[in-house]
């Protein structure tokens, strides 16, 4: 199971919205991959490649390793969100898995989640 913690672009700015995707890429879908798929992304070894790692650990007996040792299940767990920015200065917060960019538009709960409440009405009819 991994910890999901959804991260949202503080701002429109482009490279606040690049910054929430590539968060998304290595924390969330990144190890989704491994396990589901039974192997690394494109764009982990494009990241790789950009950064000059030459990763030892896939051979070709480690690929297939991980090919045959899929999960039969994916599972996560939600619980918070956190914002992602590219600005030095935007406030952060801290508190148990809520690390990152304070969500001006969430309040924080007494252990830091920044929660989202849902008030909301079914009509019928």
């Amino acid at each position: 199971m991994n910890a999901h913690v959804a991260a949202y672009p503080l701002t429109p700015n482009p490279k606040d919205i690049m910054a929430a995707f590539e968060y998304d890429q290595f924390v969330h879908y990144l190890y989704g991959d491994v396990q589901v798929r039974g192997e690394y992304p494109d764009f982990a070894f494009r990241y790789f490649k950009e950064h000059s790692i030459v990763p030892s650990f896939i051979t070709e007996e480690d690929k297939q390793i991980l090919k045959e040792g899929t999960v039969d299940m994916y599972t996560f767990s939600y619980y918070c969100s956190s914002c992602v920015s590219t600005n030095p200065d935007a406030e952060t917060t801290t508190g148990n898995l809520s690390i990152g960019v304070k969500n001006p538009y969430l309040q924080a709960s007494d252990w830091g989640f920044r929660l989202i409440r849902m008030d909301c009405a079914i009509r019928s009819g």
